[in-house]
């Protein structure tokens, strides 16, 4: 599986007839099988766009042809073999136009069932630059470097745009992705040292592309110069066409030329995301929460289906003025410089890797596992919080009165009300705000009944707006030691609190305050929490039945209460 010797299949960069030495012959690159099996191949490469994939092809020291044995017939991937320092590699590219995490992680897992004994991955690409403009920095990253991921304790790539925004404004990113594989850290390693001593070999690999494959030189894979990489002032935006000629040379960042022109290589955080980034406020950003120094778009869904390694060869500055003149030249430096990283393999180390085809199985079987338990406790969080909510709403009131509006409710005669209903007094109660609905009549008129209709009218029509409350009252004469303002505010901030999804937090700090000392919350700590559950709402329903019946004491404060709350809450 590692560095063995491979069977020569010759190819030239004319598409003239290639002749390998098993006799298998070819009138052009693609339309051959490969004389290895697929459970020979070990090192899976993943391209995301046409001129990555051609980068590549150019990087193979021998070219196999197609799978010996064809794809299965769910796996839609299009393969090209062939050998690179060594190893034996399987190329592969999203569809065309396809971009993104999701559509890289499909090809990736449809090729470990292809080629099963795969043990690592390279994600190899173009990808945007985050320069630094102060002086002191010693990252100085210009168009046709090489970005890849890799930071202590992490794997190199955070997932900028997924995550949750924490109340002091901060984001906290909660996408956790699996460090590349230890024989692809290990091989870095003593290629970062290799480096200290001696320049990198990206420019003698892509000379080498260029001489076997000519024709790449006129589609833009040689070097651009350094007349064409400009970076410009975050705050200076593109004037439009294709190229900067028309933009404005005084906002452009001056940079000290470079020794000589060849690329470099940088170690660091790459930041993967759901967009394409063309923004400089915005890269400036993820640079400040990330700490990034590259931007892409497919590392994340790669990653985590495929233990592998990123590699980007900066194109543009994920600013206004990104264009596409670098993109092949970048696609060449991020495959010669993952083929250079081959180089460093040992052949043992990657015998020694688990295959991918495994890890990723194993991985899904944990999170599997890992799922089941957090359901499990989730569940199990979900009934104690229920429990505590019915605790605690219990003590704050043990009046409910549902059982009063069902049995109302159920004692109507069919169609009574809906002159009140389809009124156009109820109509303007039901959709202006800060409005009050007085209805009076004589004892025994029936206006209790026509609350309760009113109350399930109300539940019927909001039963699906989280944003909209209904809360009610049936006063009784025979209760009135038990309906003091207090009580039936008490009740109103019951019923409110009852149709949030978790229990307010002030709620639970009332409770905690008095439930020890044994005492009740005062008139105004319920009148606090009352307004600050109210508010959350954007509209809240209160209907009183027999406001009369209570203490005339009472009337006066729970009636200037309701007002007092109707100047704050939007109280129809």
């Amino acid at each position: 599986m590692g560095k063995r010797p491979l069977e020569m299949i010759n190819v030239d960069g004319t598409g003239n007839e290639v002749k390998s030495k098993n006799g298998i012959q070819s009138s052009g690159p693609g339309i051959w099988s490969s004389p290895y099996g697929n459970e020979e191949y070990t090192i899976g490469w993943v391209s995301a766009l046409p001129i990555e994939m051609a980068a590549a092809k150019g990087m193979l020291d021998e070219e196999h042809g197609d799978p010996q044995t064809p794809p299965q017939e769910a796996d839609h991937n299009t393969y090209l073999l062939g050998a690179m320092s060594g190893f034996k590699v399987v190329i592969a590219c999203l569809p065309k136009d396809e971009l993104g995490a999701s559509s890289a992680a499909v090809v990736a897992t449809d090729m470990l069932f292809t080629f099963p004994n795969i043990r690592v991955g390279l994600m190899v690409g173009i990808g945007a630059g985050i320069p630094h403009y102060d002086d002191n920095e010693t990252r100085d990253i210009r168009l046709g470097d090489v970005v890849i991921g890799s930071d202590r304790g992490s794997s190199g790539v955070v997932v900028y745009d997924f995550g949750k925004r924490l109340p002091d404004g901060s984001f906290e990113n909660i996408y956790a992705l699996d460090r590349p594989p230890r024989t692809l850290r290990t091989a870095l390693a003593k290629m970062e040292a290799e480096h200290q001593t001696r320049e990198n070999k990206i420019c003698q690999y892509i000379n080498s592309m260029l001489d076997k494959y000519p024709y790449m030189r006129k589609k833009g894979f040689a070097y651009p110069g350094s007349s064409y990489d400009q970076l410009f002032w975050d705050n200076y935006r593109h004037t439009g066409g294709r190229s900067c000629a028309g933009c404005d040379p005084a906002q452009r960042i001056h940079r000290e030329d470079r020794f000589d022109t060849s690329p470099e290589i940088h170690y660091g955080i790459v930041a993967t995301g759901s967009a394409v980034v063309k923004h400089a406020p915005t890269r400036a950003q993820i640079k400040q929460r990330h700490g990034a120094i590259c931007l892409e778009m497919e590392a994340a869904g790669l990653i985590n289906n495929f233990p592998c390694i990123v590699i980007r060869g900066i194109s543009d500055y994920a600013n206004s003025h990104k264009n596409d003149q670098w993109h092949s030249y970048a696609a060449a430096t991020a495959a010669a410089c993952a083929k250079e990283l081959l180089g460093f393999v040992q052949p043992t180390a990657l015998d020694a890797e688990r295959k991918a085809k495994d890890v990723l199985q194993i991985l899904n079987k944990v999170c599997d596992e890992v799922s089941q338990i957090t359901t499990h406790v989730t569940h199990m969080n979900s009934a104690m919080e229920e429990g505590e909510k019915r605790k605690i709403l219990t003590w704050l009131s043990p009046v409910d009165y549902g059982p009063q509006q069902s049995d109302h409710f159920s004692r109507r005669q069919e169609g009574t009300g809906q002159w009140l209903l389809d009124s156009d007094p109820f109509q303007q109660w039901l959709e202006q705000s800060k409005t009050t609905l007085f209805c009076q009549g004589i004892p025994g008129a029936g206006k209790t009944i026509m609350a309760s209709i009113v109350v399930n009218y109300l539940g019927i029509k909001f039963k699906d707006d989280c944003h909209v409350a209904v809360a009610y009252i049936f006063c009784n004469f025979r209760r009135q030691n038990e309906q003091t303002s207090t009580d039936l505010l008490t009740s109103l901030l019951k019923q409110l609190a009852c149709q949030t999804p978790t229990l307010p937090k002030c709620l639970k700090n009332l409770f905690g305050n008095h439930k020890n000392q044994q005492t009740r919350p005062t008139s105004d700590e319920i009148w606090t929490a009352l307004h600050t559950i109210g508010s959350s709402y954007e509209k809240v329903f209160i209907v009183i039945d027999a406001l009369d019946e209570c203490q005339v004491s009472e009337v006066g404060v729970l009636s200037s209460w309701l007002s007092f709350l109707d100047c704050r809450m939007q109280l129809p």
